[in-house]
């Protein structure tokens, strides 16, 4: 199937898993559980891990939202990401992206 697609979709592809998988290493590095620091990775990777913070702890403080995100168990973290994202778009990436986790294991 792969070999259908395009070699510059699929050369798009591995740059927006590079992308992801950094931000969840890098930004969110502080979050010990997976789980929840893919929820904070998925919004960040549509709206920037600034506005993610800003959700968590009104304020952009990776660090610290962090700290807010360890707090929380998945259900409480994927609420408030959910509610206070600034983003329409934001919010519906998390719910569409969230709902289909299961398919990118």
């Amino acid at each position: 199937m792969l070999a259908e697609i395009p070699l510059q979709t699929q050369e798009q592809c591995r740059a927006g898993v590079r992308l992801f998988i950094h931000d969840r290493h890098h930004y969110f590095s502080g979050i010990r559980n997976d789980e929840r620091a893919y929820l904070c990775a998925i919004p960040a990777y549509n709206t920037g891990v600034g506005n993610v913070s800003k959700a968590l702890i009104d304020k952009r403080n990776i660090k610290e939202a962090s700290k807010k995100a360890n707090k929380m168990n998945k259900k409480e973290l994927y609420d408030k990401l959910y509610t206070d994202l600034s983003s329409k778009e934001a919010r519906n990436y998390l719910k569409k992206v969230w709902a289909r986790k299961e398919k990118y294991k």
